[in-house]
């Protein structure tokens, strides 16, 4: 009996799961293989052998890890970043860029184990720089050889409204009741504390009234949810909410950088005592501007230099009016070592977006218009803008993309961020509409944007995601683009590192495994549908990469960090995929055909 012939056609669907070795009925099934090393697919559905690596260079030590970063200031002015453990070096056009011998090299606070954390936002000559325990900071370029690294000089940054700790110890009269006296271990309430809530974990009390002359050590409250029997609560672990309850009044309004006086006062215009020397840096929030403190003269009065001009003032005159309680806010500074410093930024409407600190994980702001390191937030369109996502679950924001909205992602899912009407843009004191998507979470990766689509890495690392616009929905729609190749990304998933989007000439993003293998997604999905993937696998383990434009600027050229061992010793090297190889090149099938002879 003659053997029956399978006739393959094309590979388009590249490497697929062994779960569909029993599936005919599925069309792909045809065009698919169940093993494809080292090749690559067409997007027209034919496969070639992946181009070996060129050397380029041996990391400053490879004892430590690295990791290869793209810096792309147009087609024809492109580098690598060699970033290893508190340095940076750079690469162009297949080389380190040396002067006399000597690596251009710049000087940064990151360790090994951060490095993987980076992310970053770039803007022509400027890299910005994330990470949750650092500063921002910016990566300068002036020339090939001329580098600088520094923090972004915040004027000012961004605050939030947080509780105040008066860093004494508290002893209530009695853990439940109204009119119970709380004693501080020393004089610290003063009257604009009054109404303000003091609380201890999950215990509250509301002060009603102090115990004579402000400050006082003695507060009188009416308990609201039950404190413990714990005498004294020991200083750091009891805190009062909000700001103060007395009514602020500035003498003026404008210009931003102008020094301002703001008094403390109660409704009938006297003076109350509502600061501290704490308040020292911190920020007022009133009448749509923002001031920072520089200076308390005493309980009822400070001196700053207003950030932002106090838009919502109806006054006529030079001093606007008094805020009452409520309606202004005392704020500190969002980004520090105690509430820790964003992990992540991108680029929305001409502002530099950041989002995902320890202390407000699903909290994103953006920068003034064009103005990358002012985060007064005011009620001008062109202020910074800052908003808080609410929802089930306390999901820490991974990544921030611009795709026609602000897509936020987070752990647990993934957010869209526009302006309240049609193509209304964000800015001043218009509330963002934030509504969740439907889409799985996400790792810490930058997505890859093509056109209308965002291809991103859900939270468990092992799926590959496509976020597309869909017109007959007219709303963004997940689909996994691993579904019928589960096992691609292997069963430790994906390594937190940039996915690499070599568009020209074959369209191809890689992916690198937590095993050292690359996956190679060929990406064509409409109206080809070429959407498949392969492995590469070299002698040795590739722990990061990058792709930039080629010196030529006709196609993309991918760069590999490979963890080699020569001769017993662990070598990382600096590598470039070799594409001169006519598949790379070539532009048509006849000169494919020719060279190939």
């Amino acid at each position: 009996m003659p053997l029956a012939r399978k006739l393959q056609t094309n590979f388009s669907a590249g490497e697929l799961s062994p779960r569909l070795e029993g599936r005919p009925d599925l069309a792909k099934f045809f065009n698919g293989v169940s093993f494809l090393e080292n090749y690559l697919i067409f997007p027209q559905g034919g496969i070639y052998r992946a181009p070996g690596t060129r050397f380029v260079n041996e990391v400053k030590d490879s004892t430590k890890k690295v990791r290869l970063i793209p810096f792309i200031v147009n087609r024809q002015t492109a580098y690598v970043l060699e970033v290893g453990e508190n340095y940076i070096r750079m690469y162009r056009n297949g080389r380190r860029i040396d002067v006399a011998g000597v690596p251009v090299e710049v000087v940064t606070t990151y360790t090994q184990a951060e490095l993987f954390d980076l992310m970053w936002a770039q803007s022509v000559d400027v890299n910005f720089i994330d990470h949750p325990s650092h500063a921002p900071a910016k990566l300068s370029r002036v020339s090939d050889s001329t580098w600088s690294f520094n923090n972004l000089a915040l004027r000012p940054p961004p605050s939030f409204e947080d509780k105040t700790n008066l860093g004494t110890t508290l002893t209530p009269a009695a853990t439940t009741g109204t009119g119970i006296a709380f004693t501080a271990g020393a004089a610290v309430f003063l009257t604009g504390d009054i109404d303000r809530s003091i609380i201890f974990g999950s215990s509250r009390a509301v002060i009603t009234a102090l115990g004579g002359a402000s400050p006082n050590a003695v507060a009188t409250c009416d308990i609201l949810d039950a404190f413990p029997d714990t005498n004294p609560i020991p200083a750091g672990e009891w805190f009062l909410d909000k700001s103060p309850n007395s009514y602020a009044n500035a003498d003026k309004k404008k210009p931003v950088g102008g020094k301002v006086t703001v008094v403390g006062e109660t409704s009938g215009g006297a003076n109350q005592d509502t600061f501290r020397s704490a308040d020292l840096g911190k920020f007022i929030k009133l009448l749509g501007g923002l001031i920072e403190i520089t200076e308390v003269t005493s309980a009822n009065t400070v001196k700053g230099i207003i950030r932002a001009t106090l838009s919502k003032s109806t006054s006529t005159t030079a001093n606007p009016e008094a805020a009452p309680a409520g309606e202004w806010t005392m704020e500190v500074a969002m980004w520090n070592a105690t509430h820790g410093f964003p992990s992540t930024d991108g680029f929305y409407q001409g502002r530099l977006v950041h989002g995902g600190s320890l202390g407000n994980p699903t909290t994103w702001v953006g920068s003034g218009s064009d103005s990358f390191e002012n985060y007064a937030v005011g009620a001008l369109a062109d202020q910074a803008i800052q908003y808080t996502i609410t929802s089930r679950q306390l999901n820490t924001i991974r990544w921030l993309v611009d795709l026609g909205q602000l897509f936020i992602g987070t752990e647990g899912a993934v957010f869209a961020a526009k302006g309240p009407g049609v193509d209304q843009p964000l800015g001043g004191d218009v509330i963002p509409f934030v509504r969740s998507q439907n889409a799985p979470g996400t790792v810490k990766m930058l997505p890859v944007v093509i056109g209308t689509t965002a291809i991103y890495v859900q939270a468990s690392g092992k799926r590959i995601v496509d976020l597309t616009y869909n017109f007959d929905d007219a709303a963004f729609r997940a689909l996994d683009l691993t579904r019928y190749s589960e096992h691609i990304c292997d069963a430790a998933g994906l390594k937190q590192d940039q996915i690499a989007w070599a568009e020209e000439p074959n369209r191809h993003l890689h992916f690198i495994r937590n095993d050292g293998q690359q996956v190679n997604l060929t990406y064509f999905r409409v109206p080809e549908d070429v959407v498949g993937f392969s492995r590469r696998v070299t002698d040795g383990l590739i722990e990061s990469h990058c792709t930039i434009p080629h010196p030529d600027s006709d196609r993309d050229q991918t760069w590999l960090l490979v963890r080699r061992m020569i001769n017993g010793v662990e070598k990382r090297y600096i590598e470039i995929v070799d594409d001169g190889a006519p598949e790379f090149i070539a532009r048509d099938w006849p000169e494919l055909q020719t060279d190939c002879a």
